[in-house]
């Protein structure tokens, strides 16, 4: 199956085939992602990527291609026969690993919100690791720091 929505497909009628469907595309939306993706992991389904590059929520904390395919736009027409190789094993297993990022991850909003505001902080840490800013008072070699009691004498605390 191949679930489309249509502003004439009743919400009962789409909520079906979601949750009856093996595969789902997920589509790219306004961004590099759609809400889809997550009514897709929540129905159980497989989501398919159809996109050159994609940047997947939580990429750096979730292993998307254990649960889902990404399919390049010049092999579209590849996808009937990439998905009916599929095993049913293959299948169930990552029907149960999206169910598991599904709840880890997408289920509760205010994980979602944590988790993202967790990635920012992780981010802007690493940044300044790498930048290392040195301060201008700093010394530039160590041979030009003074030693602690001549400190203490130009201050007059000796």
């Amino acid at each position: 199956f191949i679930v489309v929505q249509t502003k004439r497909s009743p919400k009962i009628e789409y909520d079906w085939l979601m949750q009856n469907c093996k595969f789902v595309f997920a589509p790219r939306g306004l961004g590099l992602h759609s809400f889809r993706l997550l009514e897709i992991l929540a129905a159980g389904a497989v989501p398919v990527f159809i996109a050159d590059a994609a940047a997947l929520p939580f990429e750096h904390k979730i292993e998307w291609s254990k649960f889902s395919f990404h399919v390049q736009e010049a092999k579209i027409p590849s996808i009937p026969s990439l998905l009916r190789a599929v095993s049913e094993e293959r299948y169930l297993e990552m029907q149960r690993m999206g169910a598991c990022v599904y709840e880890t991850y997408f289920q509760d909003p205010d994980r979602m919100l944590l988790l993202g505001l967790e990635t920012v902080r992780e981010r802007v840490a690493a940044v300044l690791q790498h930048c290392k800013v040195i301060p201008k008072f700093a010394p530039e070699r160590p041979d030009e720091r003074e030693e602690p009691d001549e400190r203490e004498e130009k201050d007059g605390t000796a």
